[in-house]
Order: structure tokens, then C-alpha cells, then sequence
């Protein structure tokens, strides 16, 4: 019974997830799956991703799965230790239920409130996320580093005046 039941958990993370989560083992259950937060699908506005990977155990679900973050995109070392943290405890308040789902929107949750960039402007040098509620960010295509958007600006109206002096 229990298989039975982790293949229809399998069935709702393909239902839920689609081509972002990907079933490395049936049985026991091992799935990596594309994490981001909820921004309506608006790529700019998306500064954090993971591939969380959920890796149970033959006795799934009454021993919770172990978590690996496989891939890391805009959380910071203390921010991937808080999620990892979080999903352990929701993974063993959930034990002995189906929770593949839930522990995934867990952290989707997590990365939606976490959702802001992190470290310093590569141009101006402070700190991105000091008011983070009340700045404008430019996002750098898929490696997600990040800089504020009026320094942005200034460097490239900068840049054609120095390439034209030379």
C-alpha cells in the first residue's frame, strides 16, 4: 500500500511540476525537482532558484526523506541553511503522511518570502538587500547577480562616452 500511495504522490509532483521535477527512482522515492518563488512567472522579478533534491529511505514515509540543494541560485549560505533547517522539521511534523507536495511548496514558500538579492552592487559596492522592500534591482541573465538598477543606468550612460574617447 504504501508504494502504491508514494506513486500517486509521484503522479501529483509530475501533475504539480510538470517538466520542472524530475523522478530519479520510483521506490524508493529520489525526485529533483525546480524550485522558484512565486512571482507570476515574471523573470525579473525572480532573484532566488534551487533543485531541491528529496531522497527517500524503504521506510518512507514514516522515516522523512533527506533534502540536498543541488542547485543554488541567489540564496545566500545562511539562507540555504534556514530552508534546509525548515524543511527537516515540516518533513518530520509530516511523518508517516504523503508529503513530497507539501514539502515542495514549503519551500517554494520560503524562496517566494526570500525572494530579494543578496551581497553588494558589482557597481557601487553597498549592499543590495539593506531596504530591499524599497529598491529597484536589475537581475544579470541566468547567473542572477544583481545590481541596483540606478547604477545600472549611470554605468551605461557612462560606457559609451568612454568607449567614443578612445
Amino acid at each position: 500500500e504504501e508504494m502504491e500511495d508514494v506513486s500517486l504522490e509521484l503522479e501529483a509532483m509530475d501533475a504539480v511540476y510538470r517538466h520542472d521535477c524530475k523522478i530519479l527512482q520510483r521506490w524508493p522515492p529520489h525526485l529533483e525537482v525546480l524550485l522558484k518563488p512565486r512571482t507570476a512567472d515574471e523573470l525579473p522579478l525572480q532573484f532566488v532558484e534551487i533543485v531541491l533534491s528529496i531522497k527517500a529511505g524503504d521506510k518512507y514515509p514514516s522515516h522523512p526523506p533527506k533534502f540536498e540543494l543541488v542547485l543554488v541560485k541567489g540564496l545566500d549560505v545562511s539562507r540555504q541553511i534556514n530552508l534546509l533547517t525548515g524543511l527537516e522539521l515540516e518533513a518530520n511534523r509530516l511523518s508517516n503522511e504523503p508529503m513530497l507536495v507539501t514539502i515542495s511548496e514549503f519551500a517554494v514558500d520560503f524562496l517566494t518570502s526570500n525572494n530579494y538579492p543578496e551581497g553588494d552592487c558589482c557597481f557601487c559596492l553597498f549592499p543590495l538587500a539593506l531596504d530591499h522592500a524599497h529598491q529597484h534591482y536589475m537581475k544579470l541573465m541566468s547567473c542572477f547577480h544583481c545590481f541596483h538598477s540606478d547604477c545600472f543606468s549611470d554605468w551605461w550612460k557612462w560606457l559609451p562616452a568612454d568607449s567614443t574617447a578612445s
